[in-house]
């Protein structure tokens, strides 16, 4: 076993035991644990007498590296009456094979480089989901845009007969309105009733016809019967369906209902879209 040596910082004057394993590494530079001072032990070795220290002796910090600042570390015990120093560990060999530090710009301009490199990744992804969305918007309202937009309609089509969708006048609740309605008993034929109504669409584009509910009240407003007409129920001949309602005209339609033995005191109409 090595004997051990004795070193004095020339700071704090202080006395250290150390070792010559410890002196060969870092060209004999050491750190002080008492003051941080940084020196070089090889030169201020001294010779001391058995329990005849001049100042309390310390060991040497583990893990020095008098290249970084001064790390956290805990004051070691002196050397007591014994005259018996702690033996200091050896210094870890790998400290120097430890990856530098990078500075917060190094840092940054690897990102850079990364994010470079990734650029066109992302924004054709990007770029997809935007056409993906917009697809979507175009399906979900292609029937108002074929009919607001005759133009585009023109393009839509032909790529939902591909599609295996279709195309027709839009749902727009609150376009059409009822203008006018009238309910009468038929003076020719008893227990029918005749409802009249005209519709009108109020939009600059065609829109779908819309179903009528027709609801029966008595003298006291409540409902005795209710009934609803689909579109082929109540258009005429002339009227289609699938063609809808042009912007801005109007539809006059009548309808004979069997009361039977209901006596309908008022009634009430409304439009609306399955």
């Amino acid at each position: 076993m090595t004997a051990p040596l004795h070193t004095r910082c020339p700071k704090c004057q202080t006395v250290f035991r150390i070792t010559a394993e410890q002196l060969s590494l870092r060209e004999g530079r050491v750190r002080c644990g008492q003051c941080q001072a940084v020196f070089d032990g090889r030169m201020y070795l001294v010779e001391l007498r058995h329990k005849a220290l001049a100042r309390p002796e310390y060991e040497l910090e583990e893990g020095f590296d008098p290249t970084k600042g001064p790390p956290t570390m805990t004051l070691r015990r002196p050397i007591g009456s014994e005259g018996e120093a702690p033996q200091a560990s050896a210094l870890p060999a790998d400290r120097d094979e430890e990856a530098p530090l990078r500075l917060p710009g190094e840092l940054a301009t690897a990102r850079r480089r990364l994010s470079a490199g990734e650029l066109w990744g992302y924004g054709l992804a990007t770029l997809f989901l935007l056409v993906l969305l917009a697809a979507q918007m175009v399906y979900g309202f292609r029937d108002r845009l074929a009919a607001e937009y005759p133009e585009v309609g023109d393009i839509l089509r032909p790529a939902c007969l591909q599609l295996g969708c279709r195309i027709g006048p839009p749902h727009e609740p609150g376009r059409i309105t009822i203008e006018a309605s009238d309910l009468q008993a038929d003076p020719a034929r008893k227990g029918l009733l005749v409802f009249s109504a005209t519709l009108r669409n109020r939009a600059a584009f065609v829109v779908a016809y819309p179903h009528l509910e027709l609801a029966l009240q008595d003298v006291q407003g409540q409902v005795v019967s209710r009934r609803v007409f689909g579109p082929a129920e109540y258009l005429g001949p002339k009227a289609s369906a699938e063609r809808g309602l042009p912007g801005g005209e109007e539809y006059y339609l009548s309808l004979y209902l069997d009361a039977g033995a209901l006596r309908a005191e008022g009634y009430k109409v409304e439009t609306f879209y399955p």
